[in-house]
């Protein structure tokens, strides 16, 4: 076919031989910044391929071959291989787009066969080939070409149903190369059997597809490229959100040490103050010879010194950055509780719930919940004169309930309400921003605290 018998046709083949070339050095140029995407790779392999194949078609269109040796270039047999390679190329790049081995695991094993099957088919293709000249049979060539069609319509109505906009870019081109085939296939059926003698075609219907498949897979490409930014503007702007959210946390954490600092400062001088004045109060009874009461005011000033120490230690021990989990705080509770009842003859049931174990207290509340729960266990054991202590902590929605009680001989609130025990329970209930209900009779004392806490703090808190 003389090439000035057909311009407009010529014309067509130069354009599209254009757009596949153009394509090319575009994903060249950009696997650059994608070199980790491995559907880069298999994009170029495959428009590599089609630029050969159609080539290849255009150069014979146009009886453009010439010998060499004996075997003329390009063989006639090339066009078969090319175009194989054009599907296997294709099956790589799909599933390396979608991620089938992880995303669509029964489409991935389906491709891995027909990729199998196609390499068989072009090994003994290559090695007739070779050493016959020939390729394998014409009828062989159509079965395989028919088999193959329909795995690959197959393949594309699984993808076709799992209605992802990334898999609908690899559903619609290859449904539109698969069409063009079909249709080319079809058309020069029709012409070898004199139905449409004249049509010239079918080649182009072909083209057509692959120009099709060719713009889906680059906007594909785009897409997900698209998507990639978004998800890494996104995870940009979630550490930059962590790190507001960190410095936020910080700058919390660093005022409740401060009001700690403050409490324990105060709660020193206090104590430091009542010391002070019980010694004063032992150098008149030393003036008046009062041993009795020598003995009482000694035994009263370390008693507040021993207190002073061990509230001191809480405090420090709860604020130590080596123990900031609350199940901590649980364990060394009922530590306490267990040590305060050796050797007292009384029971202990201590009962923490699975919700409670796992919550996280902010270090404010943690402190201040301990030291509630210390004085109230020391209140029920050492008062009380109890057979039975039971200790119960539970969570109910948002609200972390104590309740702790015994069968003493109990008290009267108003009648004790100045005592410096209640008046620091009553401290820590307010910094807890929760509330108390004291109640006692002579069948025992029940400590009823409630308080709103988050059931959840991030890990970077403390």
């Amino acid at each position: 076919m003389p090439i000035e018998n057909n311009l407009l046709d010529f014309t067509f083949q130069c354009f599209f031989q254009g757009v596949l070339i153009t394509q090319l050095l575009n994903v060249v140029i950009n696997l650059y910044n994608n070199s980790q995407r491995k559907e880069y790779f298999f994009y170029i392999a495959y428009l590599l391929a089609a630029i050969l194949y159609f080539l290849y078609k255009t150069i014979m269109l146009y009886k453009m071959g010439w010998e060499y040796g004996a075997y003329p270039f390009p063989h006639n047999g090339l066009n078969y291989i090319l175009a194989n390679i054009i599907h296997l190329a294709y099956l790589k790049f799909a599933q390396a787009f979608i991620n089938t081995k992880e995303n669509y695991p029964s489409i991935h094993r389906l491709a891995q066969h027909t990729q199998q099957f196609i390499l068989i088919f072009i090994f003994f293709n290559v090695v007739s080939l070779v050493f016959y000249q020939i390729l394998l049979p014409v009828f062989v060539q159509y079965a395989f070409s028919g088999l193959l069609s329909i795995v690959s319509s197959i393949l594309i109505g699984q993808m076709f149903c799992k209605r992802n906009r990334l898999v609908n870019y690899i559903v619609w081109g290859g449904t539109a190369y698969l069409v063009g085939a079909l249709l080319s296939l079809l058309a020069a059926a029709l012409r070898v059997h004199r139905v449409l003698p004249n049509f010239k075609y079918s080649l182009i219907i072909t083209q057509a597809g692959v120009l099709i498949e060719v713009l889906c897979f680059t906007a594909g490409l785009a897409y997900k490229t698209l998507l990639a930014e978004q998800d890494r503007m996104a995870g940009q702007q979630k550490l930059l959100r962590q790190m507001q959210e960190n410095e936020k946390l910080r700058e919390h954490l660093g005022q409740i040490k401060a009001k700690v600092t403050r409490e324990l400062q105060d709660e020193m001088g206090a104590t430091l103050t009542g010391i002070s004045v019980y010694s004063d109060i032992g150098l008149k009874y030393s003036e008046q010879q009062n041993s009795q009461g020598v003995t009482s005011i000694l035994e009263q000033i370390g008693e507040t010194a021993r207190q002073m120490v061990n509230e001191v230690q809480d405090i420090i021990w709860m604020i130590h950055s080596q123990n900031p989990k609350s199940a901590i705080m649980w364990q060394k509770a009922y530590q306490y509780a267990t040590d305060a009842v050796l050797g007292k003859n009384i029971e202990l049931h201590f009962y923490i719930s699975k919700e409670v174990e796992k919550l996280s207290l902010d270090l404010q509340l943690r402190k201040n919940v301990y030291l509630l729960i210390k004085e109230c266990i020391d209140n029920s054991i050492k008062h009380a004169r109890c057979k039975n202590n039971w200790v119960t902590f539970r969570l109910n929605q948002q609200k972390l309930i104590l309740n702790i009680r015994d069968d003493g001989k109990g008290f009267v609130p108003d009648e004790v309400g100045a005592g410096n025990g209640l008046f620091k329970l009553k401290k820590w209930v307010r910094n807890c921003g929760g509330e108390i209900d004291i109640r006692s009779d002579g069948a025992g004392t029940a400590f009823h605290f409630e308080c709103e806490v988050e059931k959840e703090l991030p890990l970077n808190y403390y």
